[in-house]
């Protein structure tokens, strides 16, 4: 168990050579937070297994800023990442498939 936050903590478990064959990703509710786990988590994540990003369809109606939603985090990063990957699943959550 590691304690602490995952921009921090995520590049070190990358260091340490660790590969994983699924991620799931549930944090902040910030799309650049999501978008920096998701590049983490890509580099980690072995051929064939599954990400899920949880919180794609949440939003706060009390603050509509671009940057306080996952969902704008997630598709930046599937955008950017689009050839490496097949969507499996997007609703409240996204599944991604790494190729």
């Amino acid at each position: 168990i590691k304690r602490g936050y995952s921009q921090h903590i995520l590049p070190q478990l990358e260091s340490e050579g660790k590969k994983y064959d699924f991620i799931y990703i549930d944090a902040s509710h910030q799309s650049d937070d999501t978008f920096v786990d998701a590049y983490w988590a890509h580099k980690m994540l072995n051929v064939g297994s599954l990400i899920i990003f949880d919180d794609y369809g949440w939003s706060d109606p009390t603050n509509t800023h671009i940057n306080h939603s996952p969902k704008v985090g997630i598709d930046v990063f599937y955008n950017c990442y689009q050839d490496k990957y097949n969507m499996i699943m997007r609703g409240y959550q996204v599944a991604l498939v790494k190729k």
